[in-house]
């Protein structure tokens, strides 16, 4: 074993290290520096020698020699640092973690540790341990406002909305005038859906940050679905102006337009947005004026801009089905859940507001118009419950009765159950849940939900089995003129009439009307359907 370098030899090495180092002679100074790294066996060198291969790029040998110097002093701050740093210089977040868990061991009551460990875990992803260790640094410093912002993304991402909404209410009551906080409280309201709520906080942020692109465009978006798309656009063309990038500003322009049915303008824009650099969403945007102008080749490339993404990304493989005009059964895997997911947020202001959704309501007073009021419906069964626009208007028909509600989309039910309309509220396939469920309903609706299925036929089966003598199924359906259904380009299933009366047959259950409607209106074009309502005869 060589004899460990003196501090002569030590300060030598380094520095001649430092010159071919700055010289840009990288392989001689990454040799220096490894030499006093394996045979000095002063603490300061060797950090220094670990800082130099880095700056030589040589981020592994630096880390190698770090965790080599950790086990020679294995409760060094300084070294315990390195090895974070290291570890962050190549994107490797549980590394630094794991040290930063040492350092909080040594240092219990130091936040400053703390909070950089939540920073580590954040990094990763991981957002339990990113929490707990954000929870810790407020026990040490509660105004913290970086601790705090952390904890509250944290709590977000693990779906404790309210409590995310708490930690960033407290720092605005202590800092009224923090535009980062104000940015992400107004952010999350806008995720949860109060877009009026979210409009005055992101306003406040824009007074204290009047040049925040990320300000303008969440304020823009909060504008648009809460029904003020005019000044919403404003505001995401002022976005266009402050970025350097403007492609984020640009898509939303475009897609705000393409929602309040101002198709051809919005045309205009989404056609010039770079493909290699837009979003998903863009891209649906992209490819929803595309297939409007009949540009289907246009269209497609944009799905498959999706699919470089995102190579499973279930959207885009659903409507590229359609496109193709593919004989499906049924969604692909993954789509129906997605879709709604996504529009979770915005879904009862879109629904009311961009397509003039009155289902709900019609619905209600057909199912009113067969069932006298002296002779309540008992219980129903709400199919594709979504976020309960159904029912909400279900109460007054159905007396003392209990309402259950099915959806596939977890996020769509979190919005249903902050409105206490359902007794139940159940997750899944509405087909799955049904077949598990051993109550019977004499009312079983489901509004807009046949267009989500493709083939019906588990789908009537299951709604008969669970119906009671002089039961009502009412539904809504986009009309085919002929066959059975088919995937239209909306990426929607059409359903014929007579499919449906042979269903209905098979099953045990008689046509009580079958009312043709508007069932919405999509990109500023009527969307023509019926209210059908169904009853069983035995």
């Amino acid at each position: 074993m060589k004899e460990p370098l003196s501090a002569k030899s030590t300060s030598a090495l380094l520095t001649e290290a430092k010159s071919a180092q700055a010289a840009g002679n990288f392989k001689t100074a990454s040799k220096l520096y490894s030499e006093v790294a394996s045979q000095s066996d002063d603490k300061e060198a060797v950090v220094a020698s670990a800082d130099g291969l880095q700056g030589c790029g040589k981020a592994s040998a630096a880390i190698t020699v770090i965790e080599n110097a950790l086990n020679q002093w294995p409760n060094s701050p300084m070294v315990l640092m390195r090895a974070v740093i290291a570890y962050e210089n190549i994107a490797n977040h549980s590394g630094a973690a794991r040290h930063l868990k040492t350092i909080t061991q040594i240092f219990p009551n130091k936040a400053r540790y703390w909070s950089r460990l939540g920073d580590a875990y954040t990094a990763g992803s991981n957002w339990k341990d990113a929490e707990s260790a954000y929870a810790q640094t407020l026990k040490i410093a509660p105004l913290d406002p970086a601790a705090t912002l952390g904890q509250g993304d944290a709590l977000a991402q693990l779906g404790q909305f309210n409590e995310a909404l708490e930690c960033f209410h407290r720092l605005v009551r202590v800092l009224p005038d923090h535009p980062n906080a104000l940015l992400k409280l107004g952010s999350l309201l806008s995720t949860l859906g109060k877009f009026e709520e979210a409009v005055g906080i992101l306003r406040r942020a824009i007074i204290n940050d009047p040049e925040s692109t990320t300000a303008h465009i969440c304020l823009g978006s909060a504008l648009h679905y809460s029904g003020h798309t005019d000044e919403a656009l404003a505001f995401c063309k002022k976005a266009m102006n402050l970025e350097s990038q403007t492609g984020v500003a640009r898509e939303l322009v475009g897609i705000f337009l393409l929602d309040s049915g101002r198709v051809a303008e919005a045309t205009e824009i989404l056609t010039t947005i770079d493909r290699s650099d837009a979003s998903i969403m863009g891209l649906i945007a992209l490819y929803t004026v595309e297939s409007l102008a009949e540009n289907m080749e246009a269209a497609e490339r944009a799905l498959q801009c999706i699919l470089v993404l995102d190579p499973n990304n279930s959207e885009a493989r659903h409507l590229l089905a359609s496109l193709h005009k593919e004989p499906l059964s049924k969604p692909v895997s993954g789509f129906v859940e997605s879709v709604f997911s996504r529009l979770a947020h915005r879904f009862d202001q879109r629904m009311r507001t961009e397509l003039a959704y009155q289902m709900p309501q019609l619905m209600a007073d057909a199912i009113v118009r067969v069932r006298k009021k002296a002779n309540p419906f008992r219980g129903c069964m709400d199919l594709g419950c979504g976020t309960g626009l159904m029912g909400s208007t279900l109460t007054g028909i159905i007396g003392d009765g209990e309402v259950v509600g099915i959806d596939i989309s977890e996020a769509m039910l979190n919005f249903a159950r902050n409105k206490a309309i359902y007794g139940q509220l159940l997750h899944g396939d509405v087909v799955e849940v049904l077949r598990m469920t051993e109550d019977s309903f004499d009312l079983i609706t489901a509004a807009d939900l046949l267009p989500y299925l493709g083939d019906l036929t588990d789908l009537f089966s299951v709604v008969a089995a669970h119906l009671i003598k002089g039961g009502v199924f009412a539904f809504t359906y986009e009309s085919a003129e002929s066959g059975t259904y088919n995937l239209g380009p909306s990426g929607r299933f059409n359903h014929s009439s007579v499919y449906l009366e042979k269903l209905a047959k098979d099953v045990g259950l008689e046509k009580i009307s079958n009312e043709p409607v508007v069932l919405r209106y999509d990109k500023g074009e009527e969307v023509p359907g019926f209210i059908s309502l169904l009853s069983t005869t035995t």
